[in-house]
């Protein structure tokens, strides 16, 4: 920071700064009187200043609340910090980041920074300082000016937009373009969408480490990796705004953000998910790097290639390869499907998709077809994929009836029936192909009459028990549950009730 500390000029006692409250709280008894102090750093976290108001140090603010004394291997050192840069960061430049963030809270520094640019650093989480920070190093006061200026105009929403896009060189020049591309209340509505975004990103971050009584070993570092990429991914979406000359909207780029919002919620979901399937000895090595995103039907032809050879590697063999492989092609770029995709450093490893055929309508759920569920056999093992379709058949479920087919003789038709919440309704042709398939459906408002509920023999193959069913559901009855007694099929059949 040796650009910036050559214009400022320092002022005011240090203990003026600190929080006499907070330092109540923390009661530091492992620190002799006098030789430490407490103070707000960041959104959150509450930083431990020695007696020479060097920053030692810093815990979560909730911890404080409990009213035990702050013990010292609670405290999160600033050595320690090394898990909140980029995995692309080298140790020197880690160093000399944490070296600046020590000096970023030295008492005299804050207050300059935070009158200079006219935000408070308790705004920020710390990662977002540290990216800050980069932008302050070597630069002098000319070059430093036109982000006061623009943080000072937008507010602490505009700095969260500017930090947001520290993987890319040309950040500060792309977010001053979007602020003078369109008109200050509409950036104002994009850059508060973005803070909207990080907020979430936060909350996912804390909800999931709270999740755990203990942390697993390597849980922190895939868990906020993942929401890192997922911020990167917003940042790249302003940047991209601000390279283009003319096409994407202001609205649009909002509307792409809320659903990044939305995909954030749902990996933090799905992650928990995949870690309660496997009770809790989920491999991290086999989810390092992914990617989770919901999307329209529109793919690169790389992208449906790696698709089509996943469907080809789960249903080469059997007849039914060419008519899912059918489906598949036609869903695409049609605006009635949405596709649930999940890629490891960057290749695909696990989709879906749900295909709109009745938009809710008041009082009336919609109907949405489950389809081209797929991961590749070589992560099966990983509970990803599971946990992957339980959280987008949990999405969909609300506000919609999700209606699939399954192929009787497959053992993930008992999964859908017994642990994906399906139940069988009937039966029919697939495609054309002389196969006939289970159509099972998901309506999470519908119960049923466990007066009339009684095991069934269904057949001694999936043809059989397709037709079967189709008998069954001739009566108005169900299939509430899917298995095989010995090398027959047996269903636990009930009826239905609205």
């Amino acid at each position: 920071l040796e650009g910036y500390m050559n214009w400022c000029i320092f002022a005011g006692d240090a203990e003026e700064h600190q929080d006499k409250e907070l330092n109540e709280k923390a009661n530091i008894s492992w620190l002799k009187p006098g030789h430490g102090m407490v103070k707000r750093i960041a959104q959150g976290k509450v930083g431990i200043f020695l007696s020479d108001y060097s920053l030692y140090g810093y815990v979560d603010e909730a911890r404080l609340e409990t009213g035990e004394p702050l013990r010292h291997d609670e405290v999160i050192t600033v050595v320690e910090t090394a898990d909140l840069f980029s995995k692309d960061t080298g140790v020197q430049e880690q160093r000399d980041l944490l070296s600046d963030l020590q000096y970023l809270h030295n008492f005299q520094m804050r207050q300059e920074i935070e009158r200079d640019f006219g935000f408070s650093y308790e705004d920020l989480t710390l990662p977002e300082q540290l990216w800050f920070l980069e932008f302050l190093r070597d630069k002098n006061k000319d070059e430093i000016q036109p982000a006061v200026d623009f943080i000072k105009r937008f507010g602490t929403d505009g700095l969260r937009a500017f930090v947001s896009l520290e993987h890319d060189a040309g950040a500060a020049e792309k977010i001053f373009a979007i602020a003078e591309k369109i008109p200050e209340k509409q950036a104002r509505a994009l850059f508060n969408k973005y803070h909207e975004l990080a907020q979430t990103a936060q909350r996912v971050d804390e909800e999931a480490r709270a999740f755990f009584k203990e942390t697993p070993v390597g849980f922190e570092q895939v868990e906020r990796r993942a929401t890192e990429e997922l911020m990167k991914r917003a940042g790249k979406l302003l940047a991209d705004f601000a390279d283009e000359s003319a096409g994407t909207t202001a609205e649009e780029i909002q509307t792409r953000l809320d659903a990044i919002n939305k995909d954030v919620v749902l990996f933090a979901s799905l992650f928990k998910t995949a870690f309660q399937e496997r009770s809790g000895e989920l491999n991290f090595d086999e989810i390092r790097g992914l990617d989770f995103k919901e999307q329209p039907a529109e793919f690169m032809p790389e992208e449906i290639a790696e698709m089509e050879a996943i469907i080809r590697k789960n249903y080469g063999g059997t007849a039914l390869v060419e008519g899912v492989l059918k489906g598949f092609r036609g869903a695409l770029n049609t605006e009635n499907n949405t596709f649930y995709v999940l890629k490891k450093d960057g290749k695909i490893i696990s989709f879906n998709r749900f295909e709109t055929r009745q938009e809710p309508r008041e009082g009336e759920p919609g109907v949405v077809e489950f389809a081209s569920f797929n991961t590749d056999p070589d992560y099966q093992n990983a509970a990803i994929g599971r946990a992957m379709m339980h959280k987008t058949l949990d999405a969909q479920a609300r506000g919609n009836i999700i209606t699939a087919e399954t192929d009787p003789s497959s053992p993930v038709a008992q999964y859908y029936v017994d642990q994906a919440g399906f139940v069988i309704t009937g039966a029919e042709e697939y495609k054309s192909t002389g196969i006939f398939v289970l159509s099972i459906e998901r309506d999470d408002r519908v119960t049923y009459d466990r007066d009339s509920k009684q095991a069934v023999e269904l057949g001694a193959d999936g043809k059989s028990a397709a037709q079967r069913v189709r008998e069954l559901a001739a009566e108005n009855k169900v299939v509430t549950s899917y298995f095989k007694k010995g090398k027959t099929f047996m269903g636990v059949v009930e009826e239905k009730i609205l």
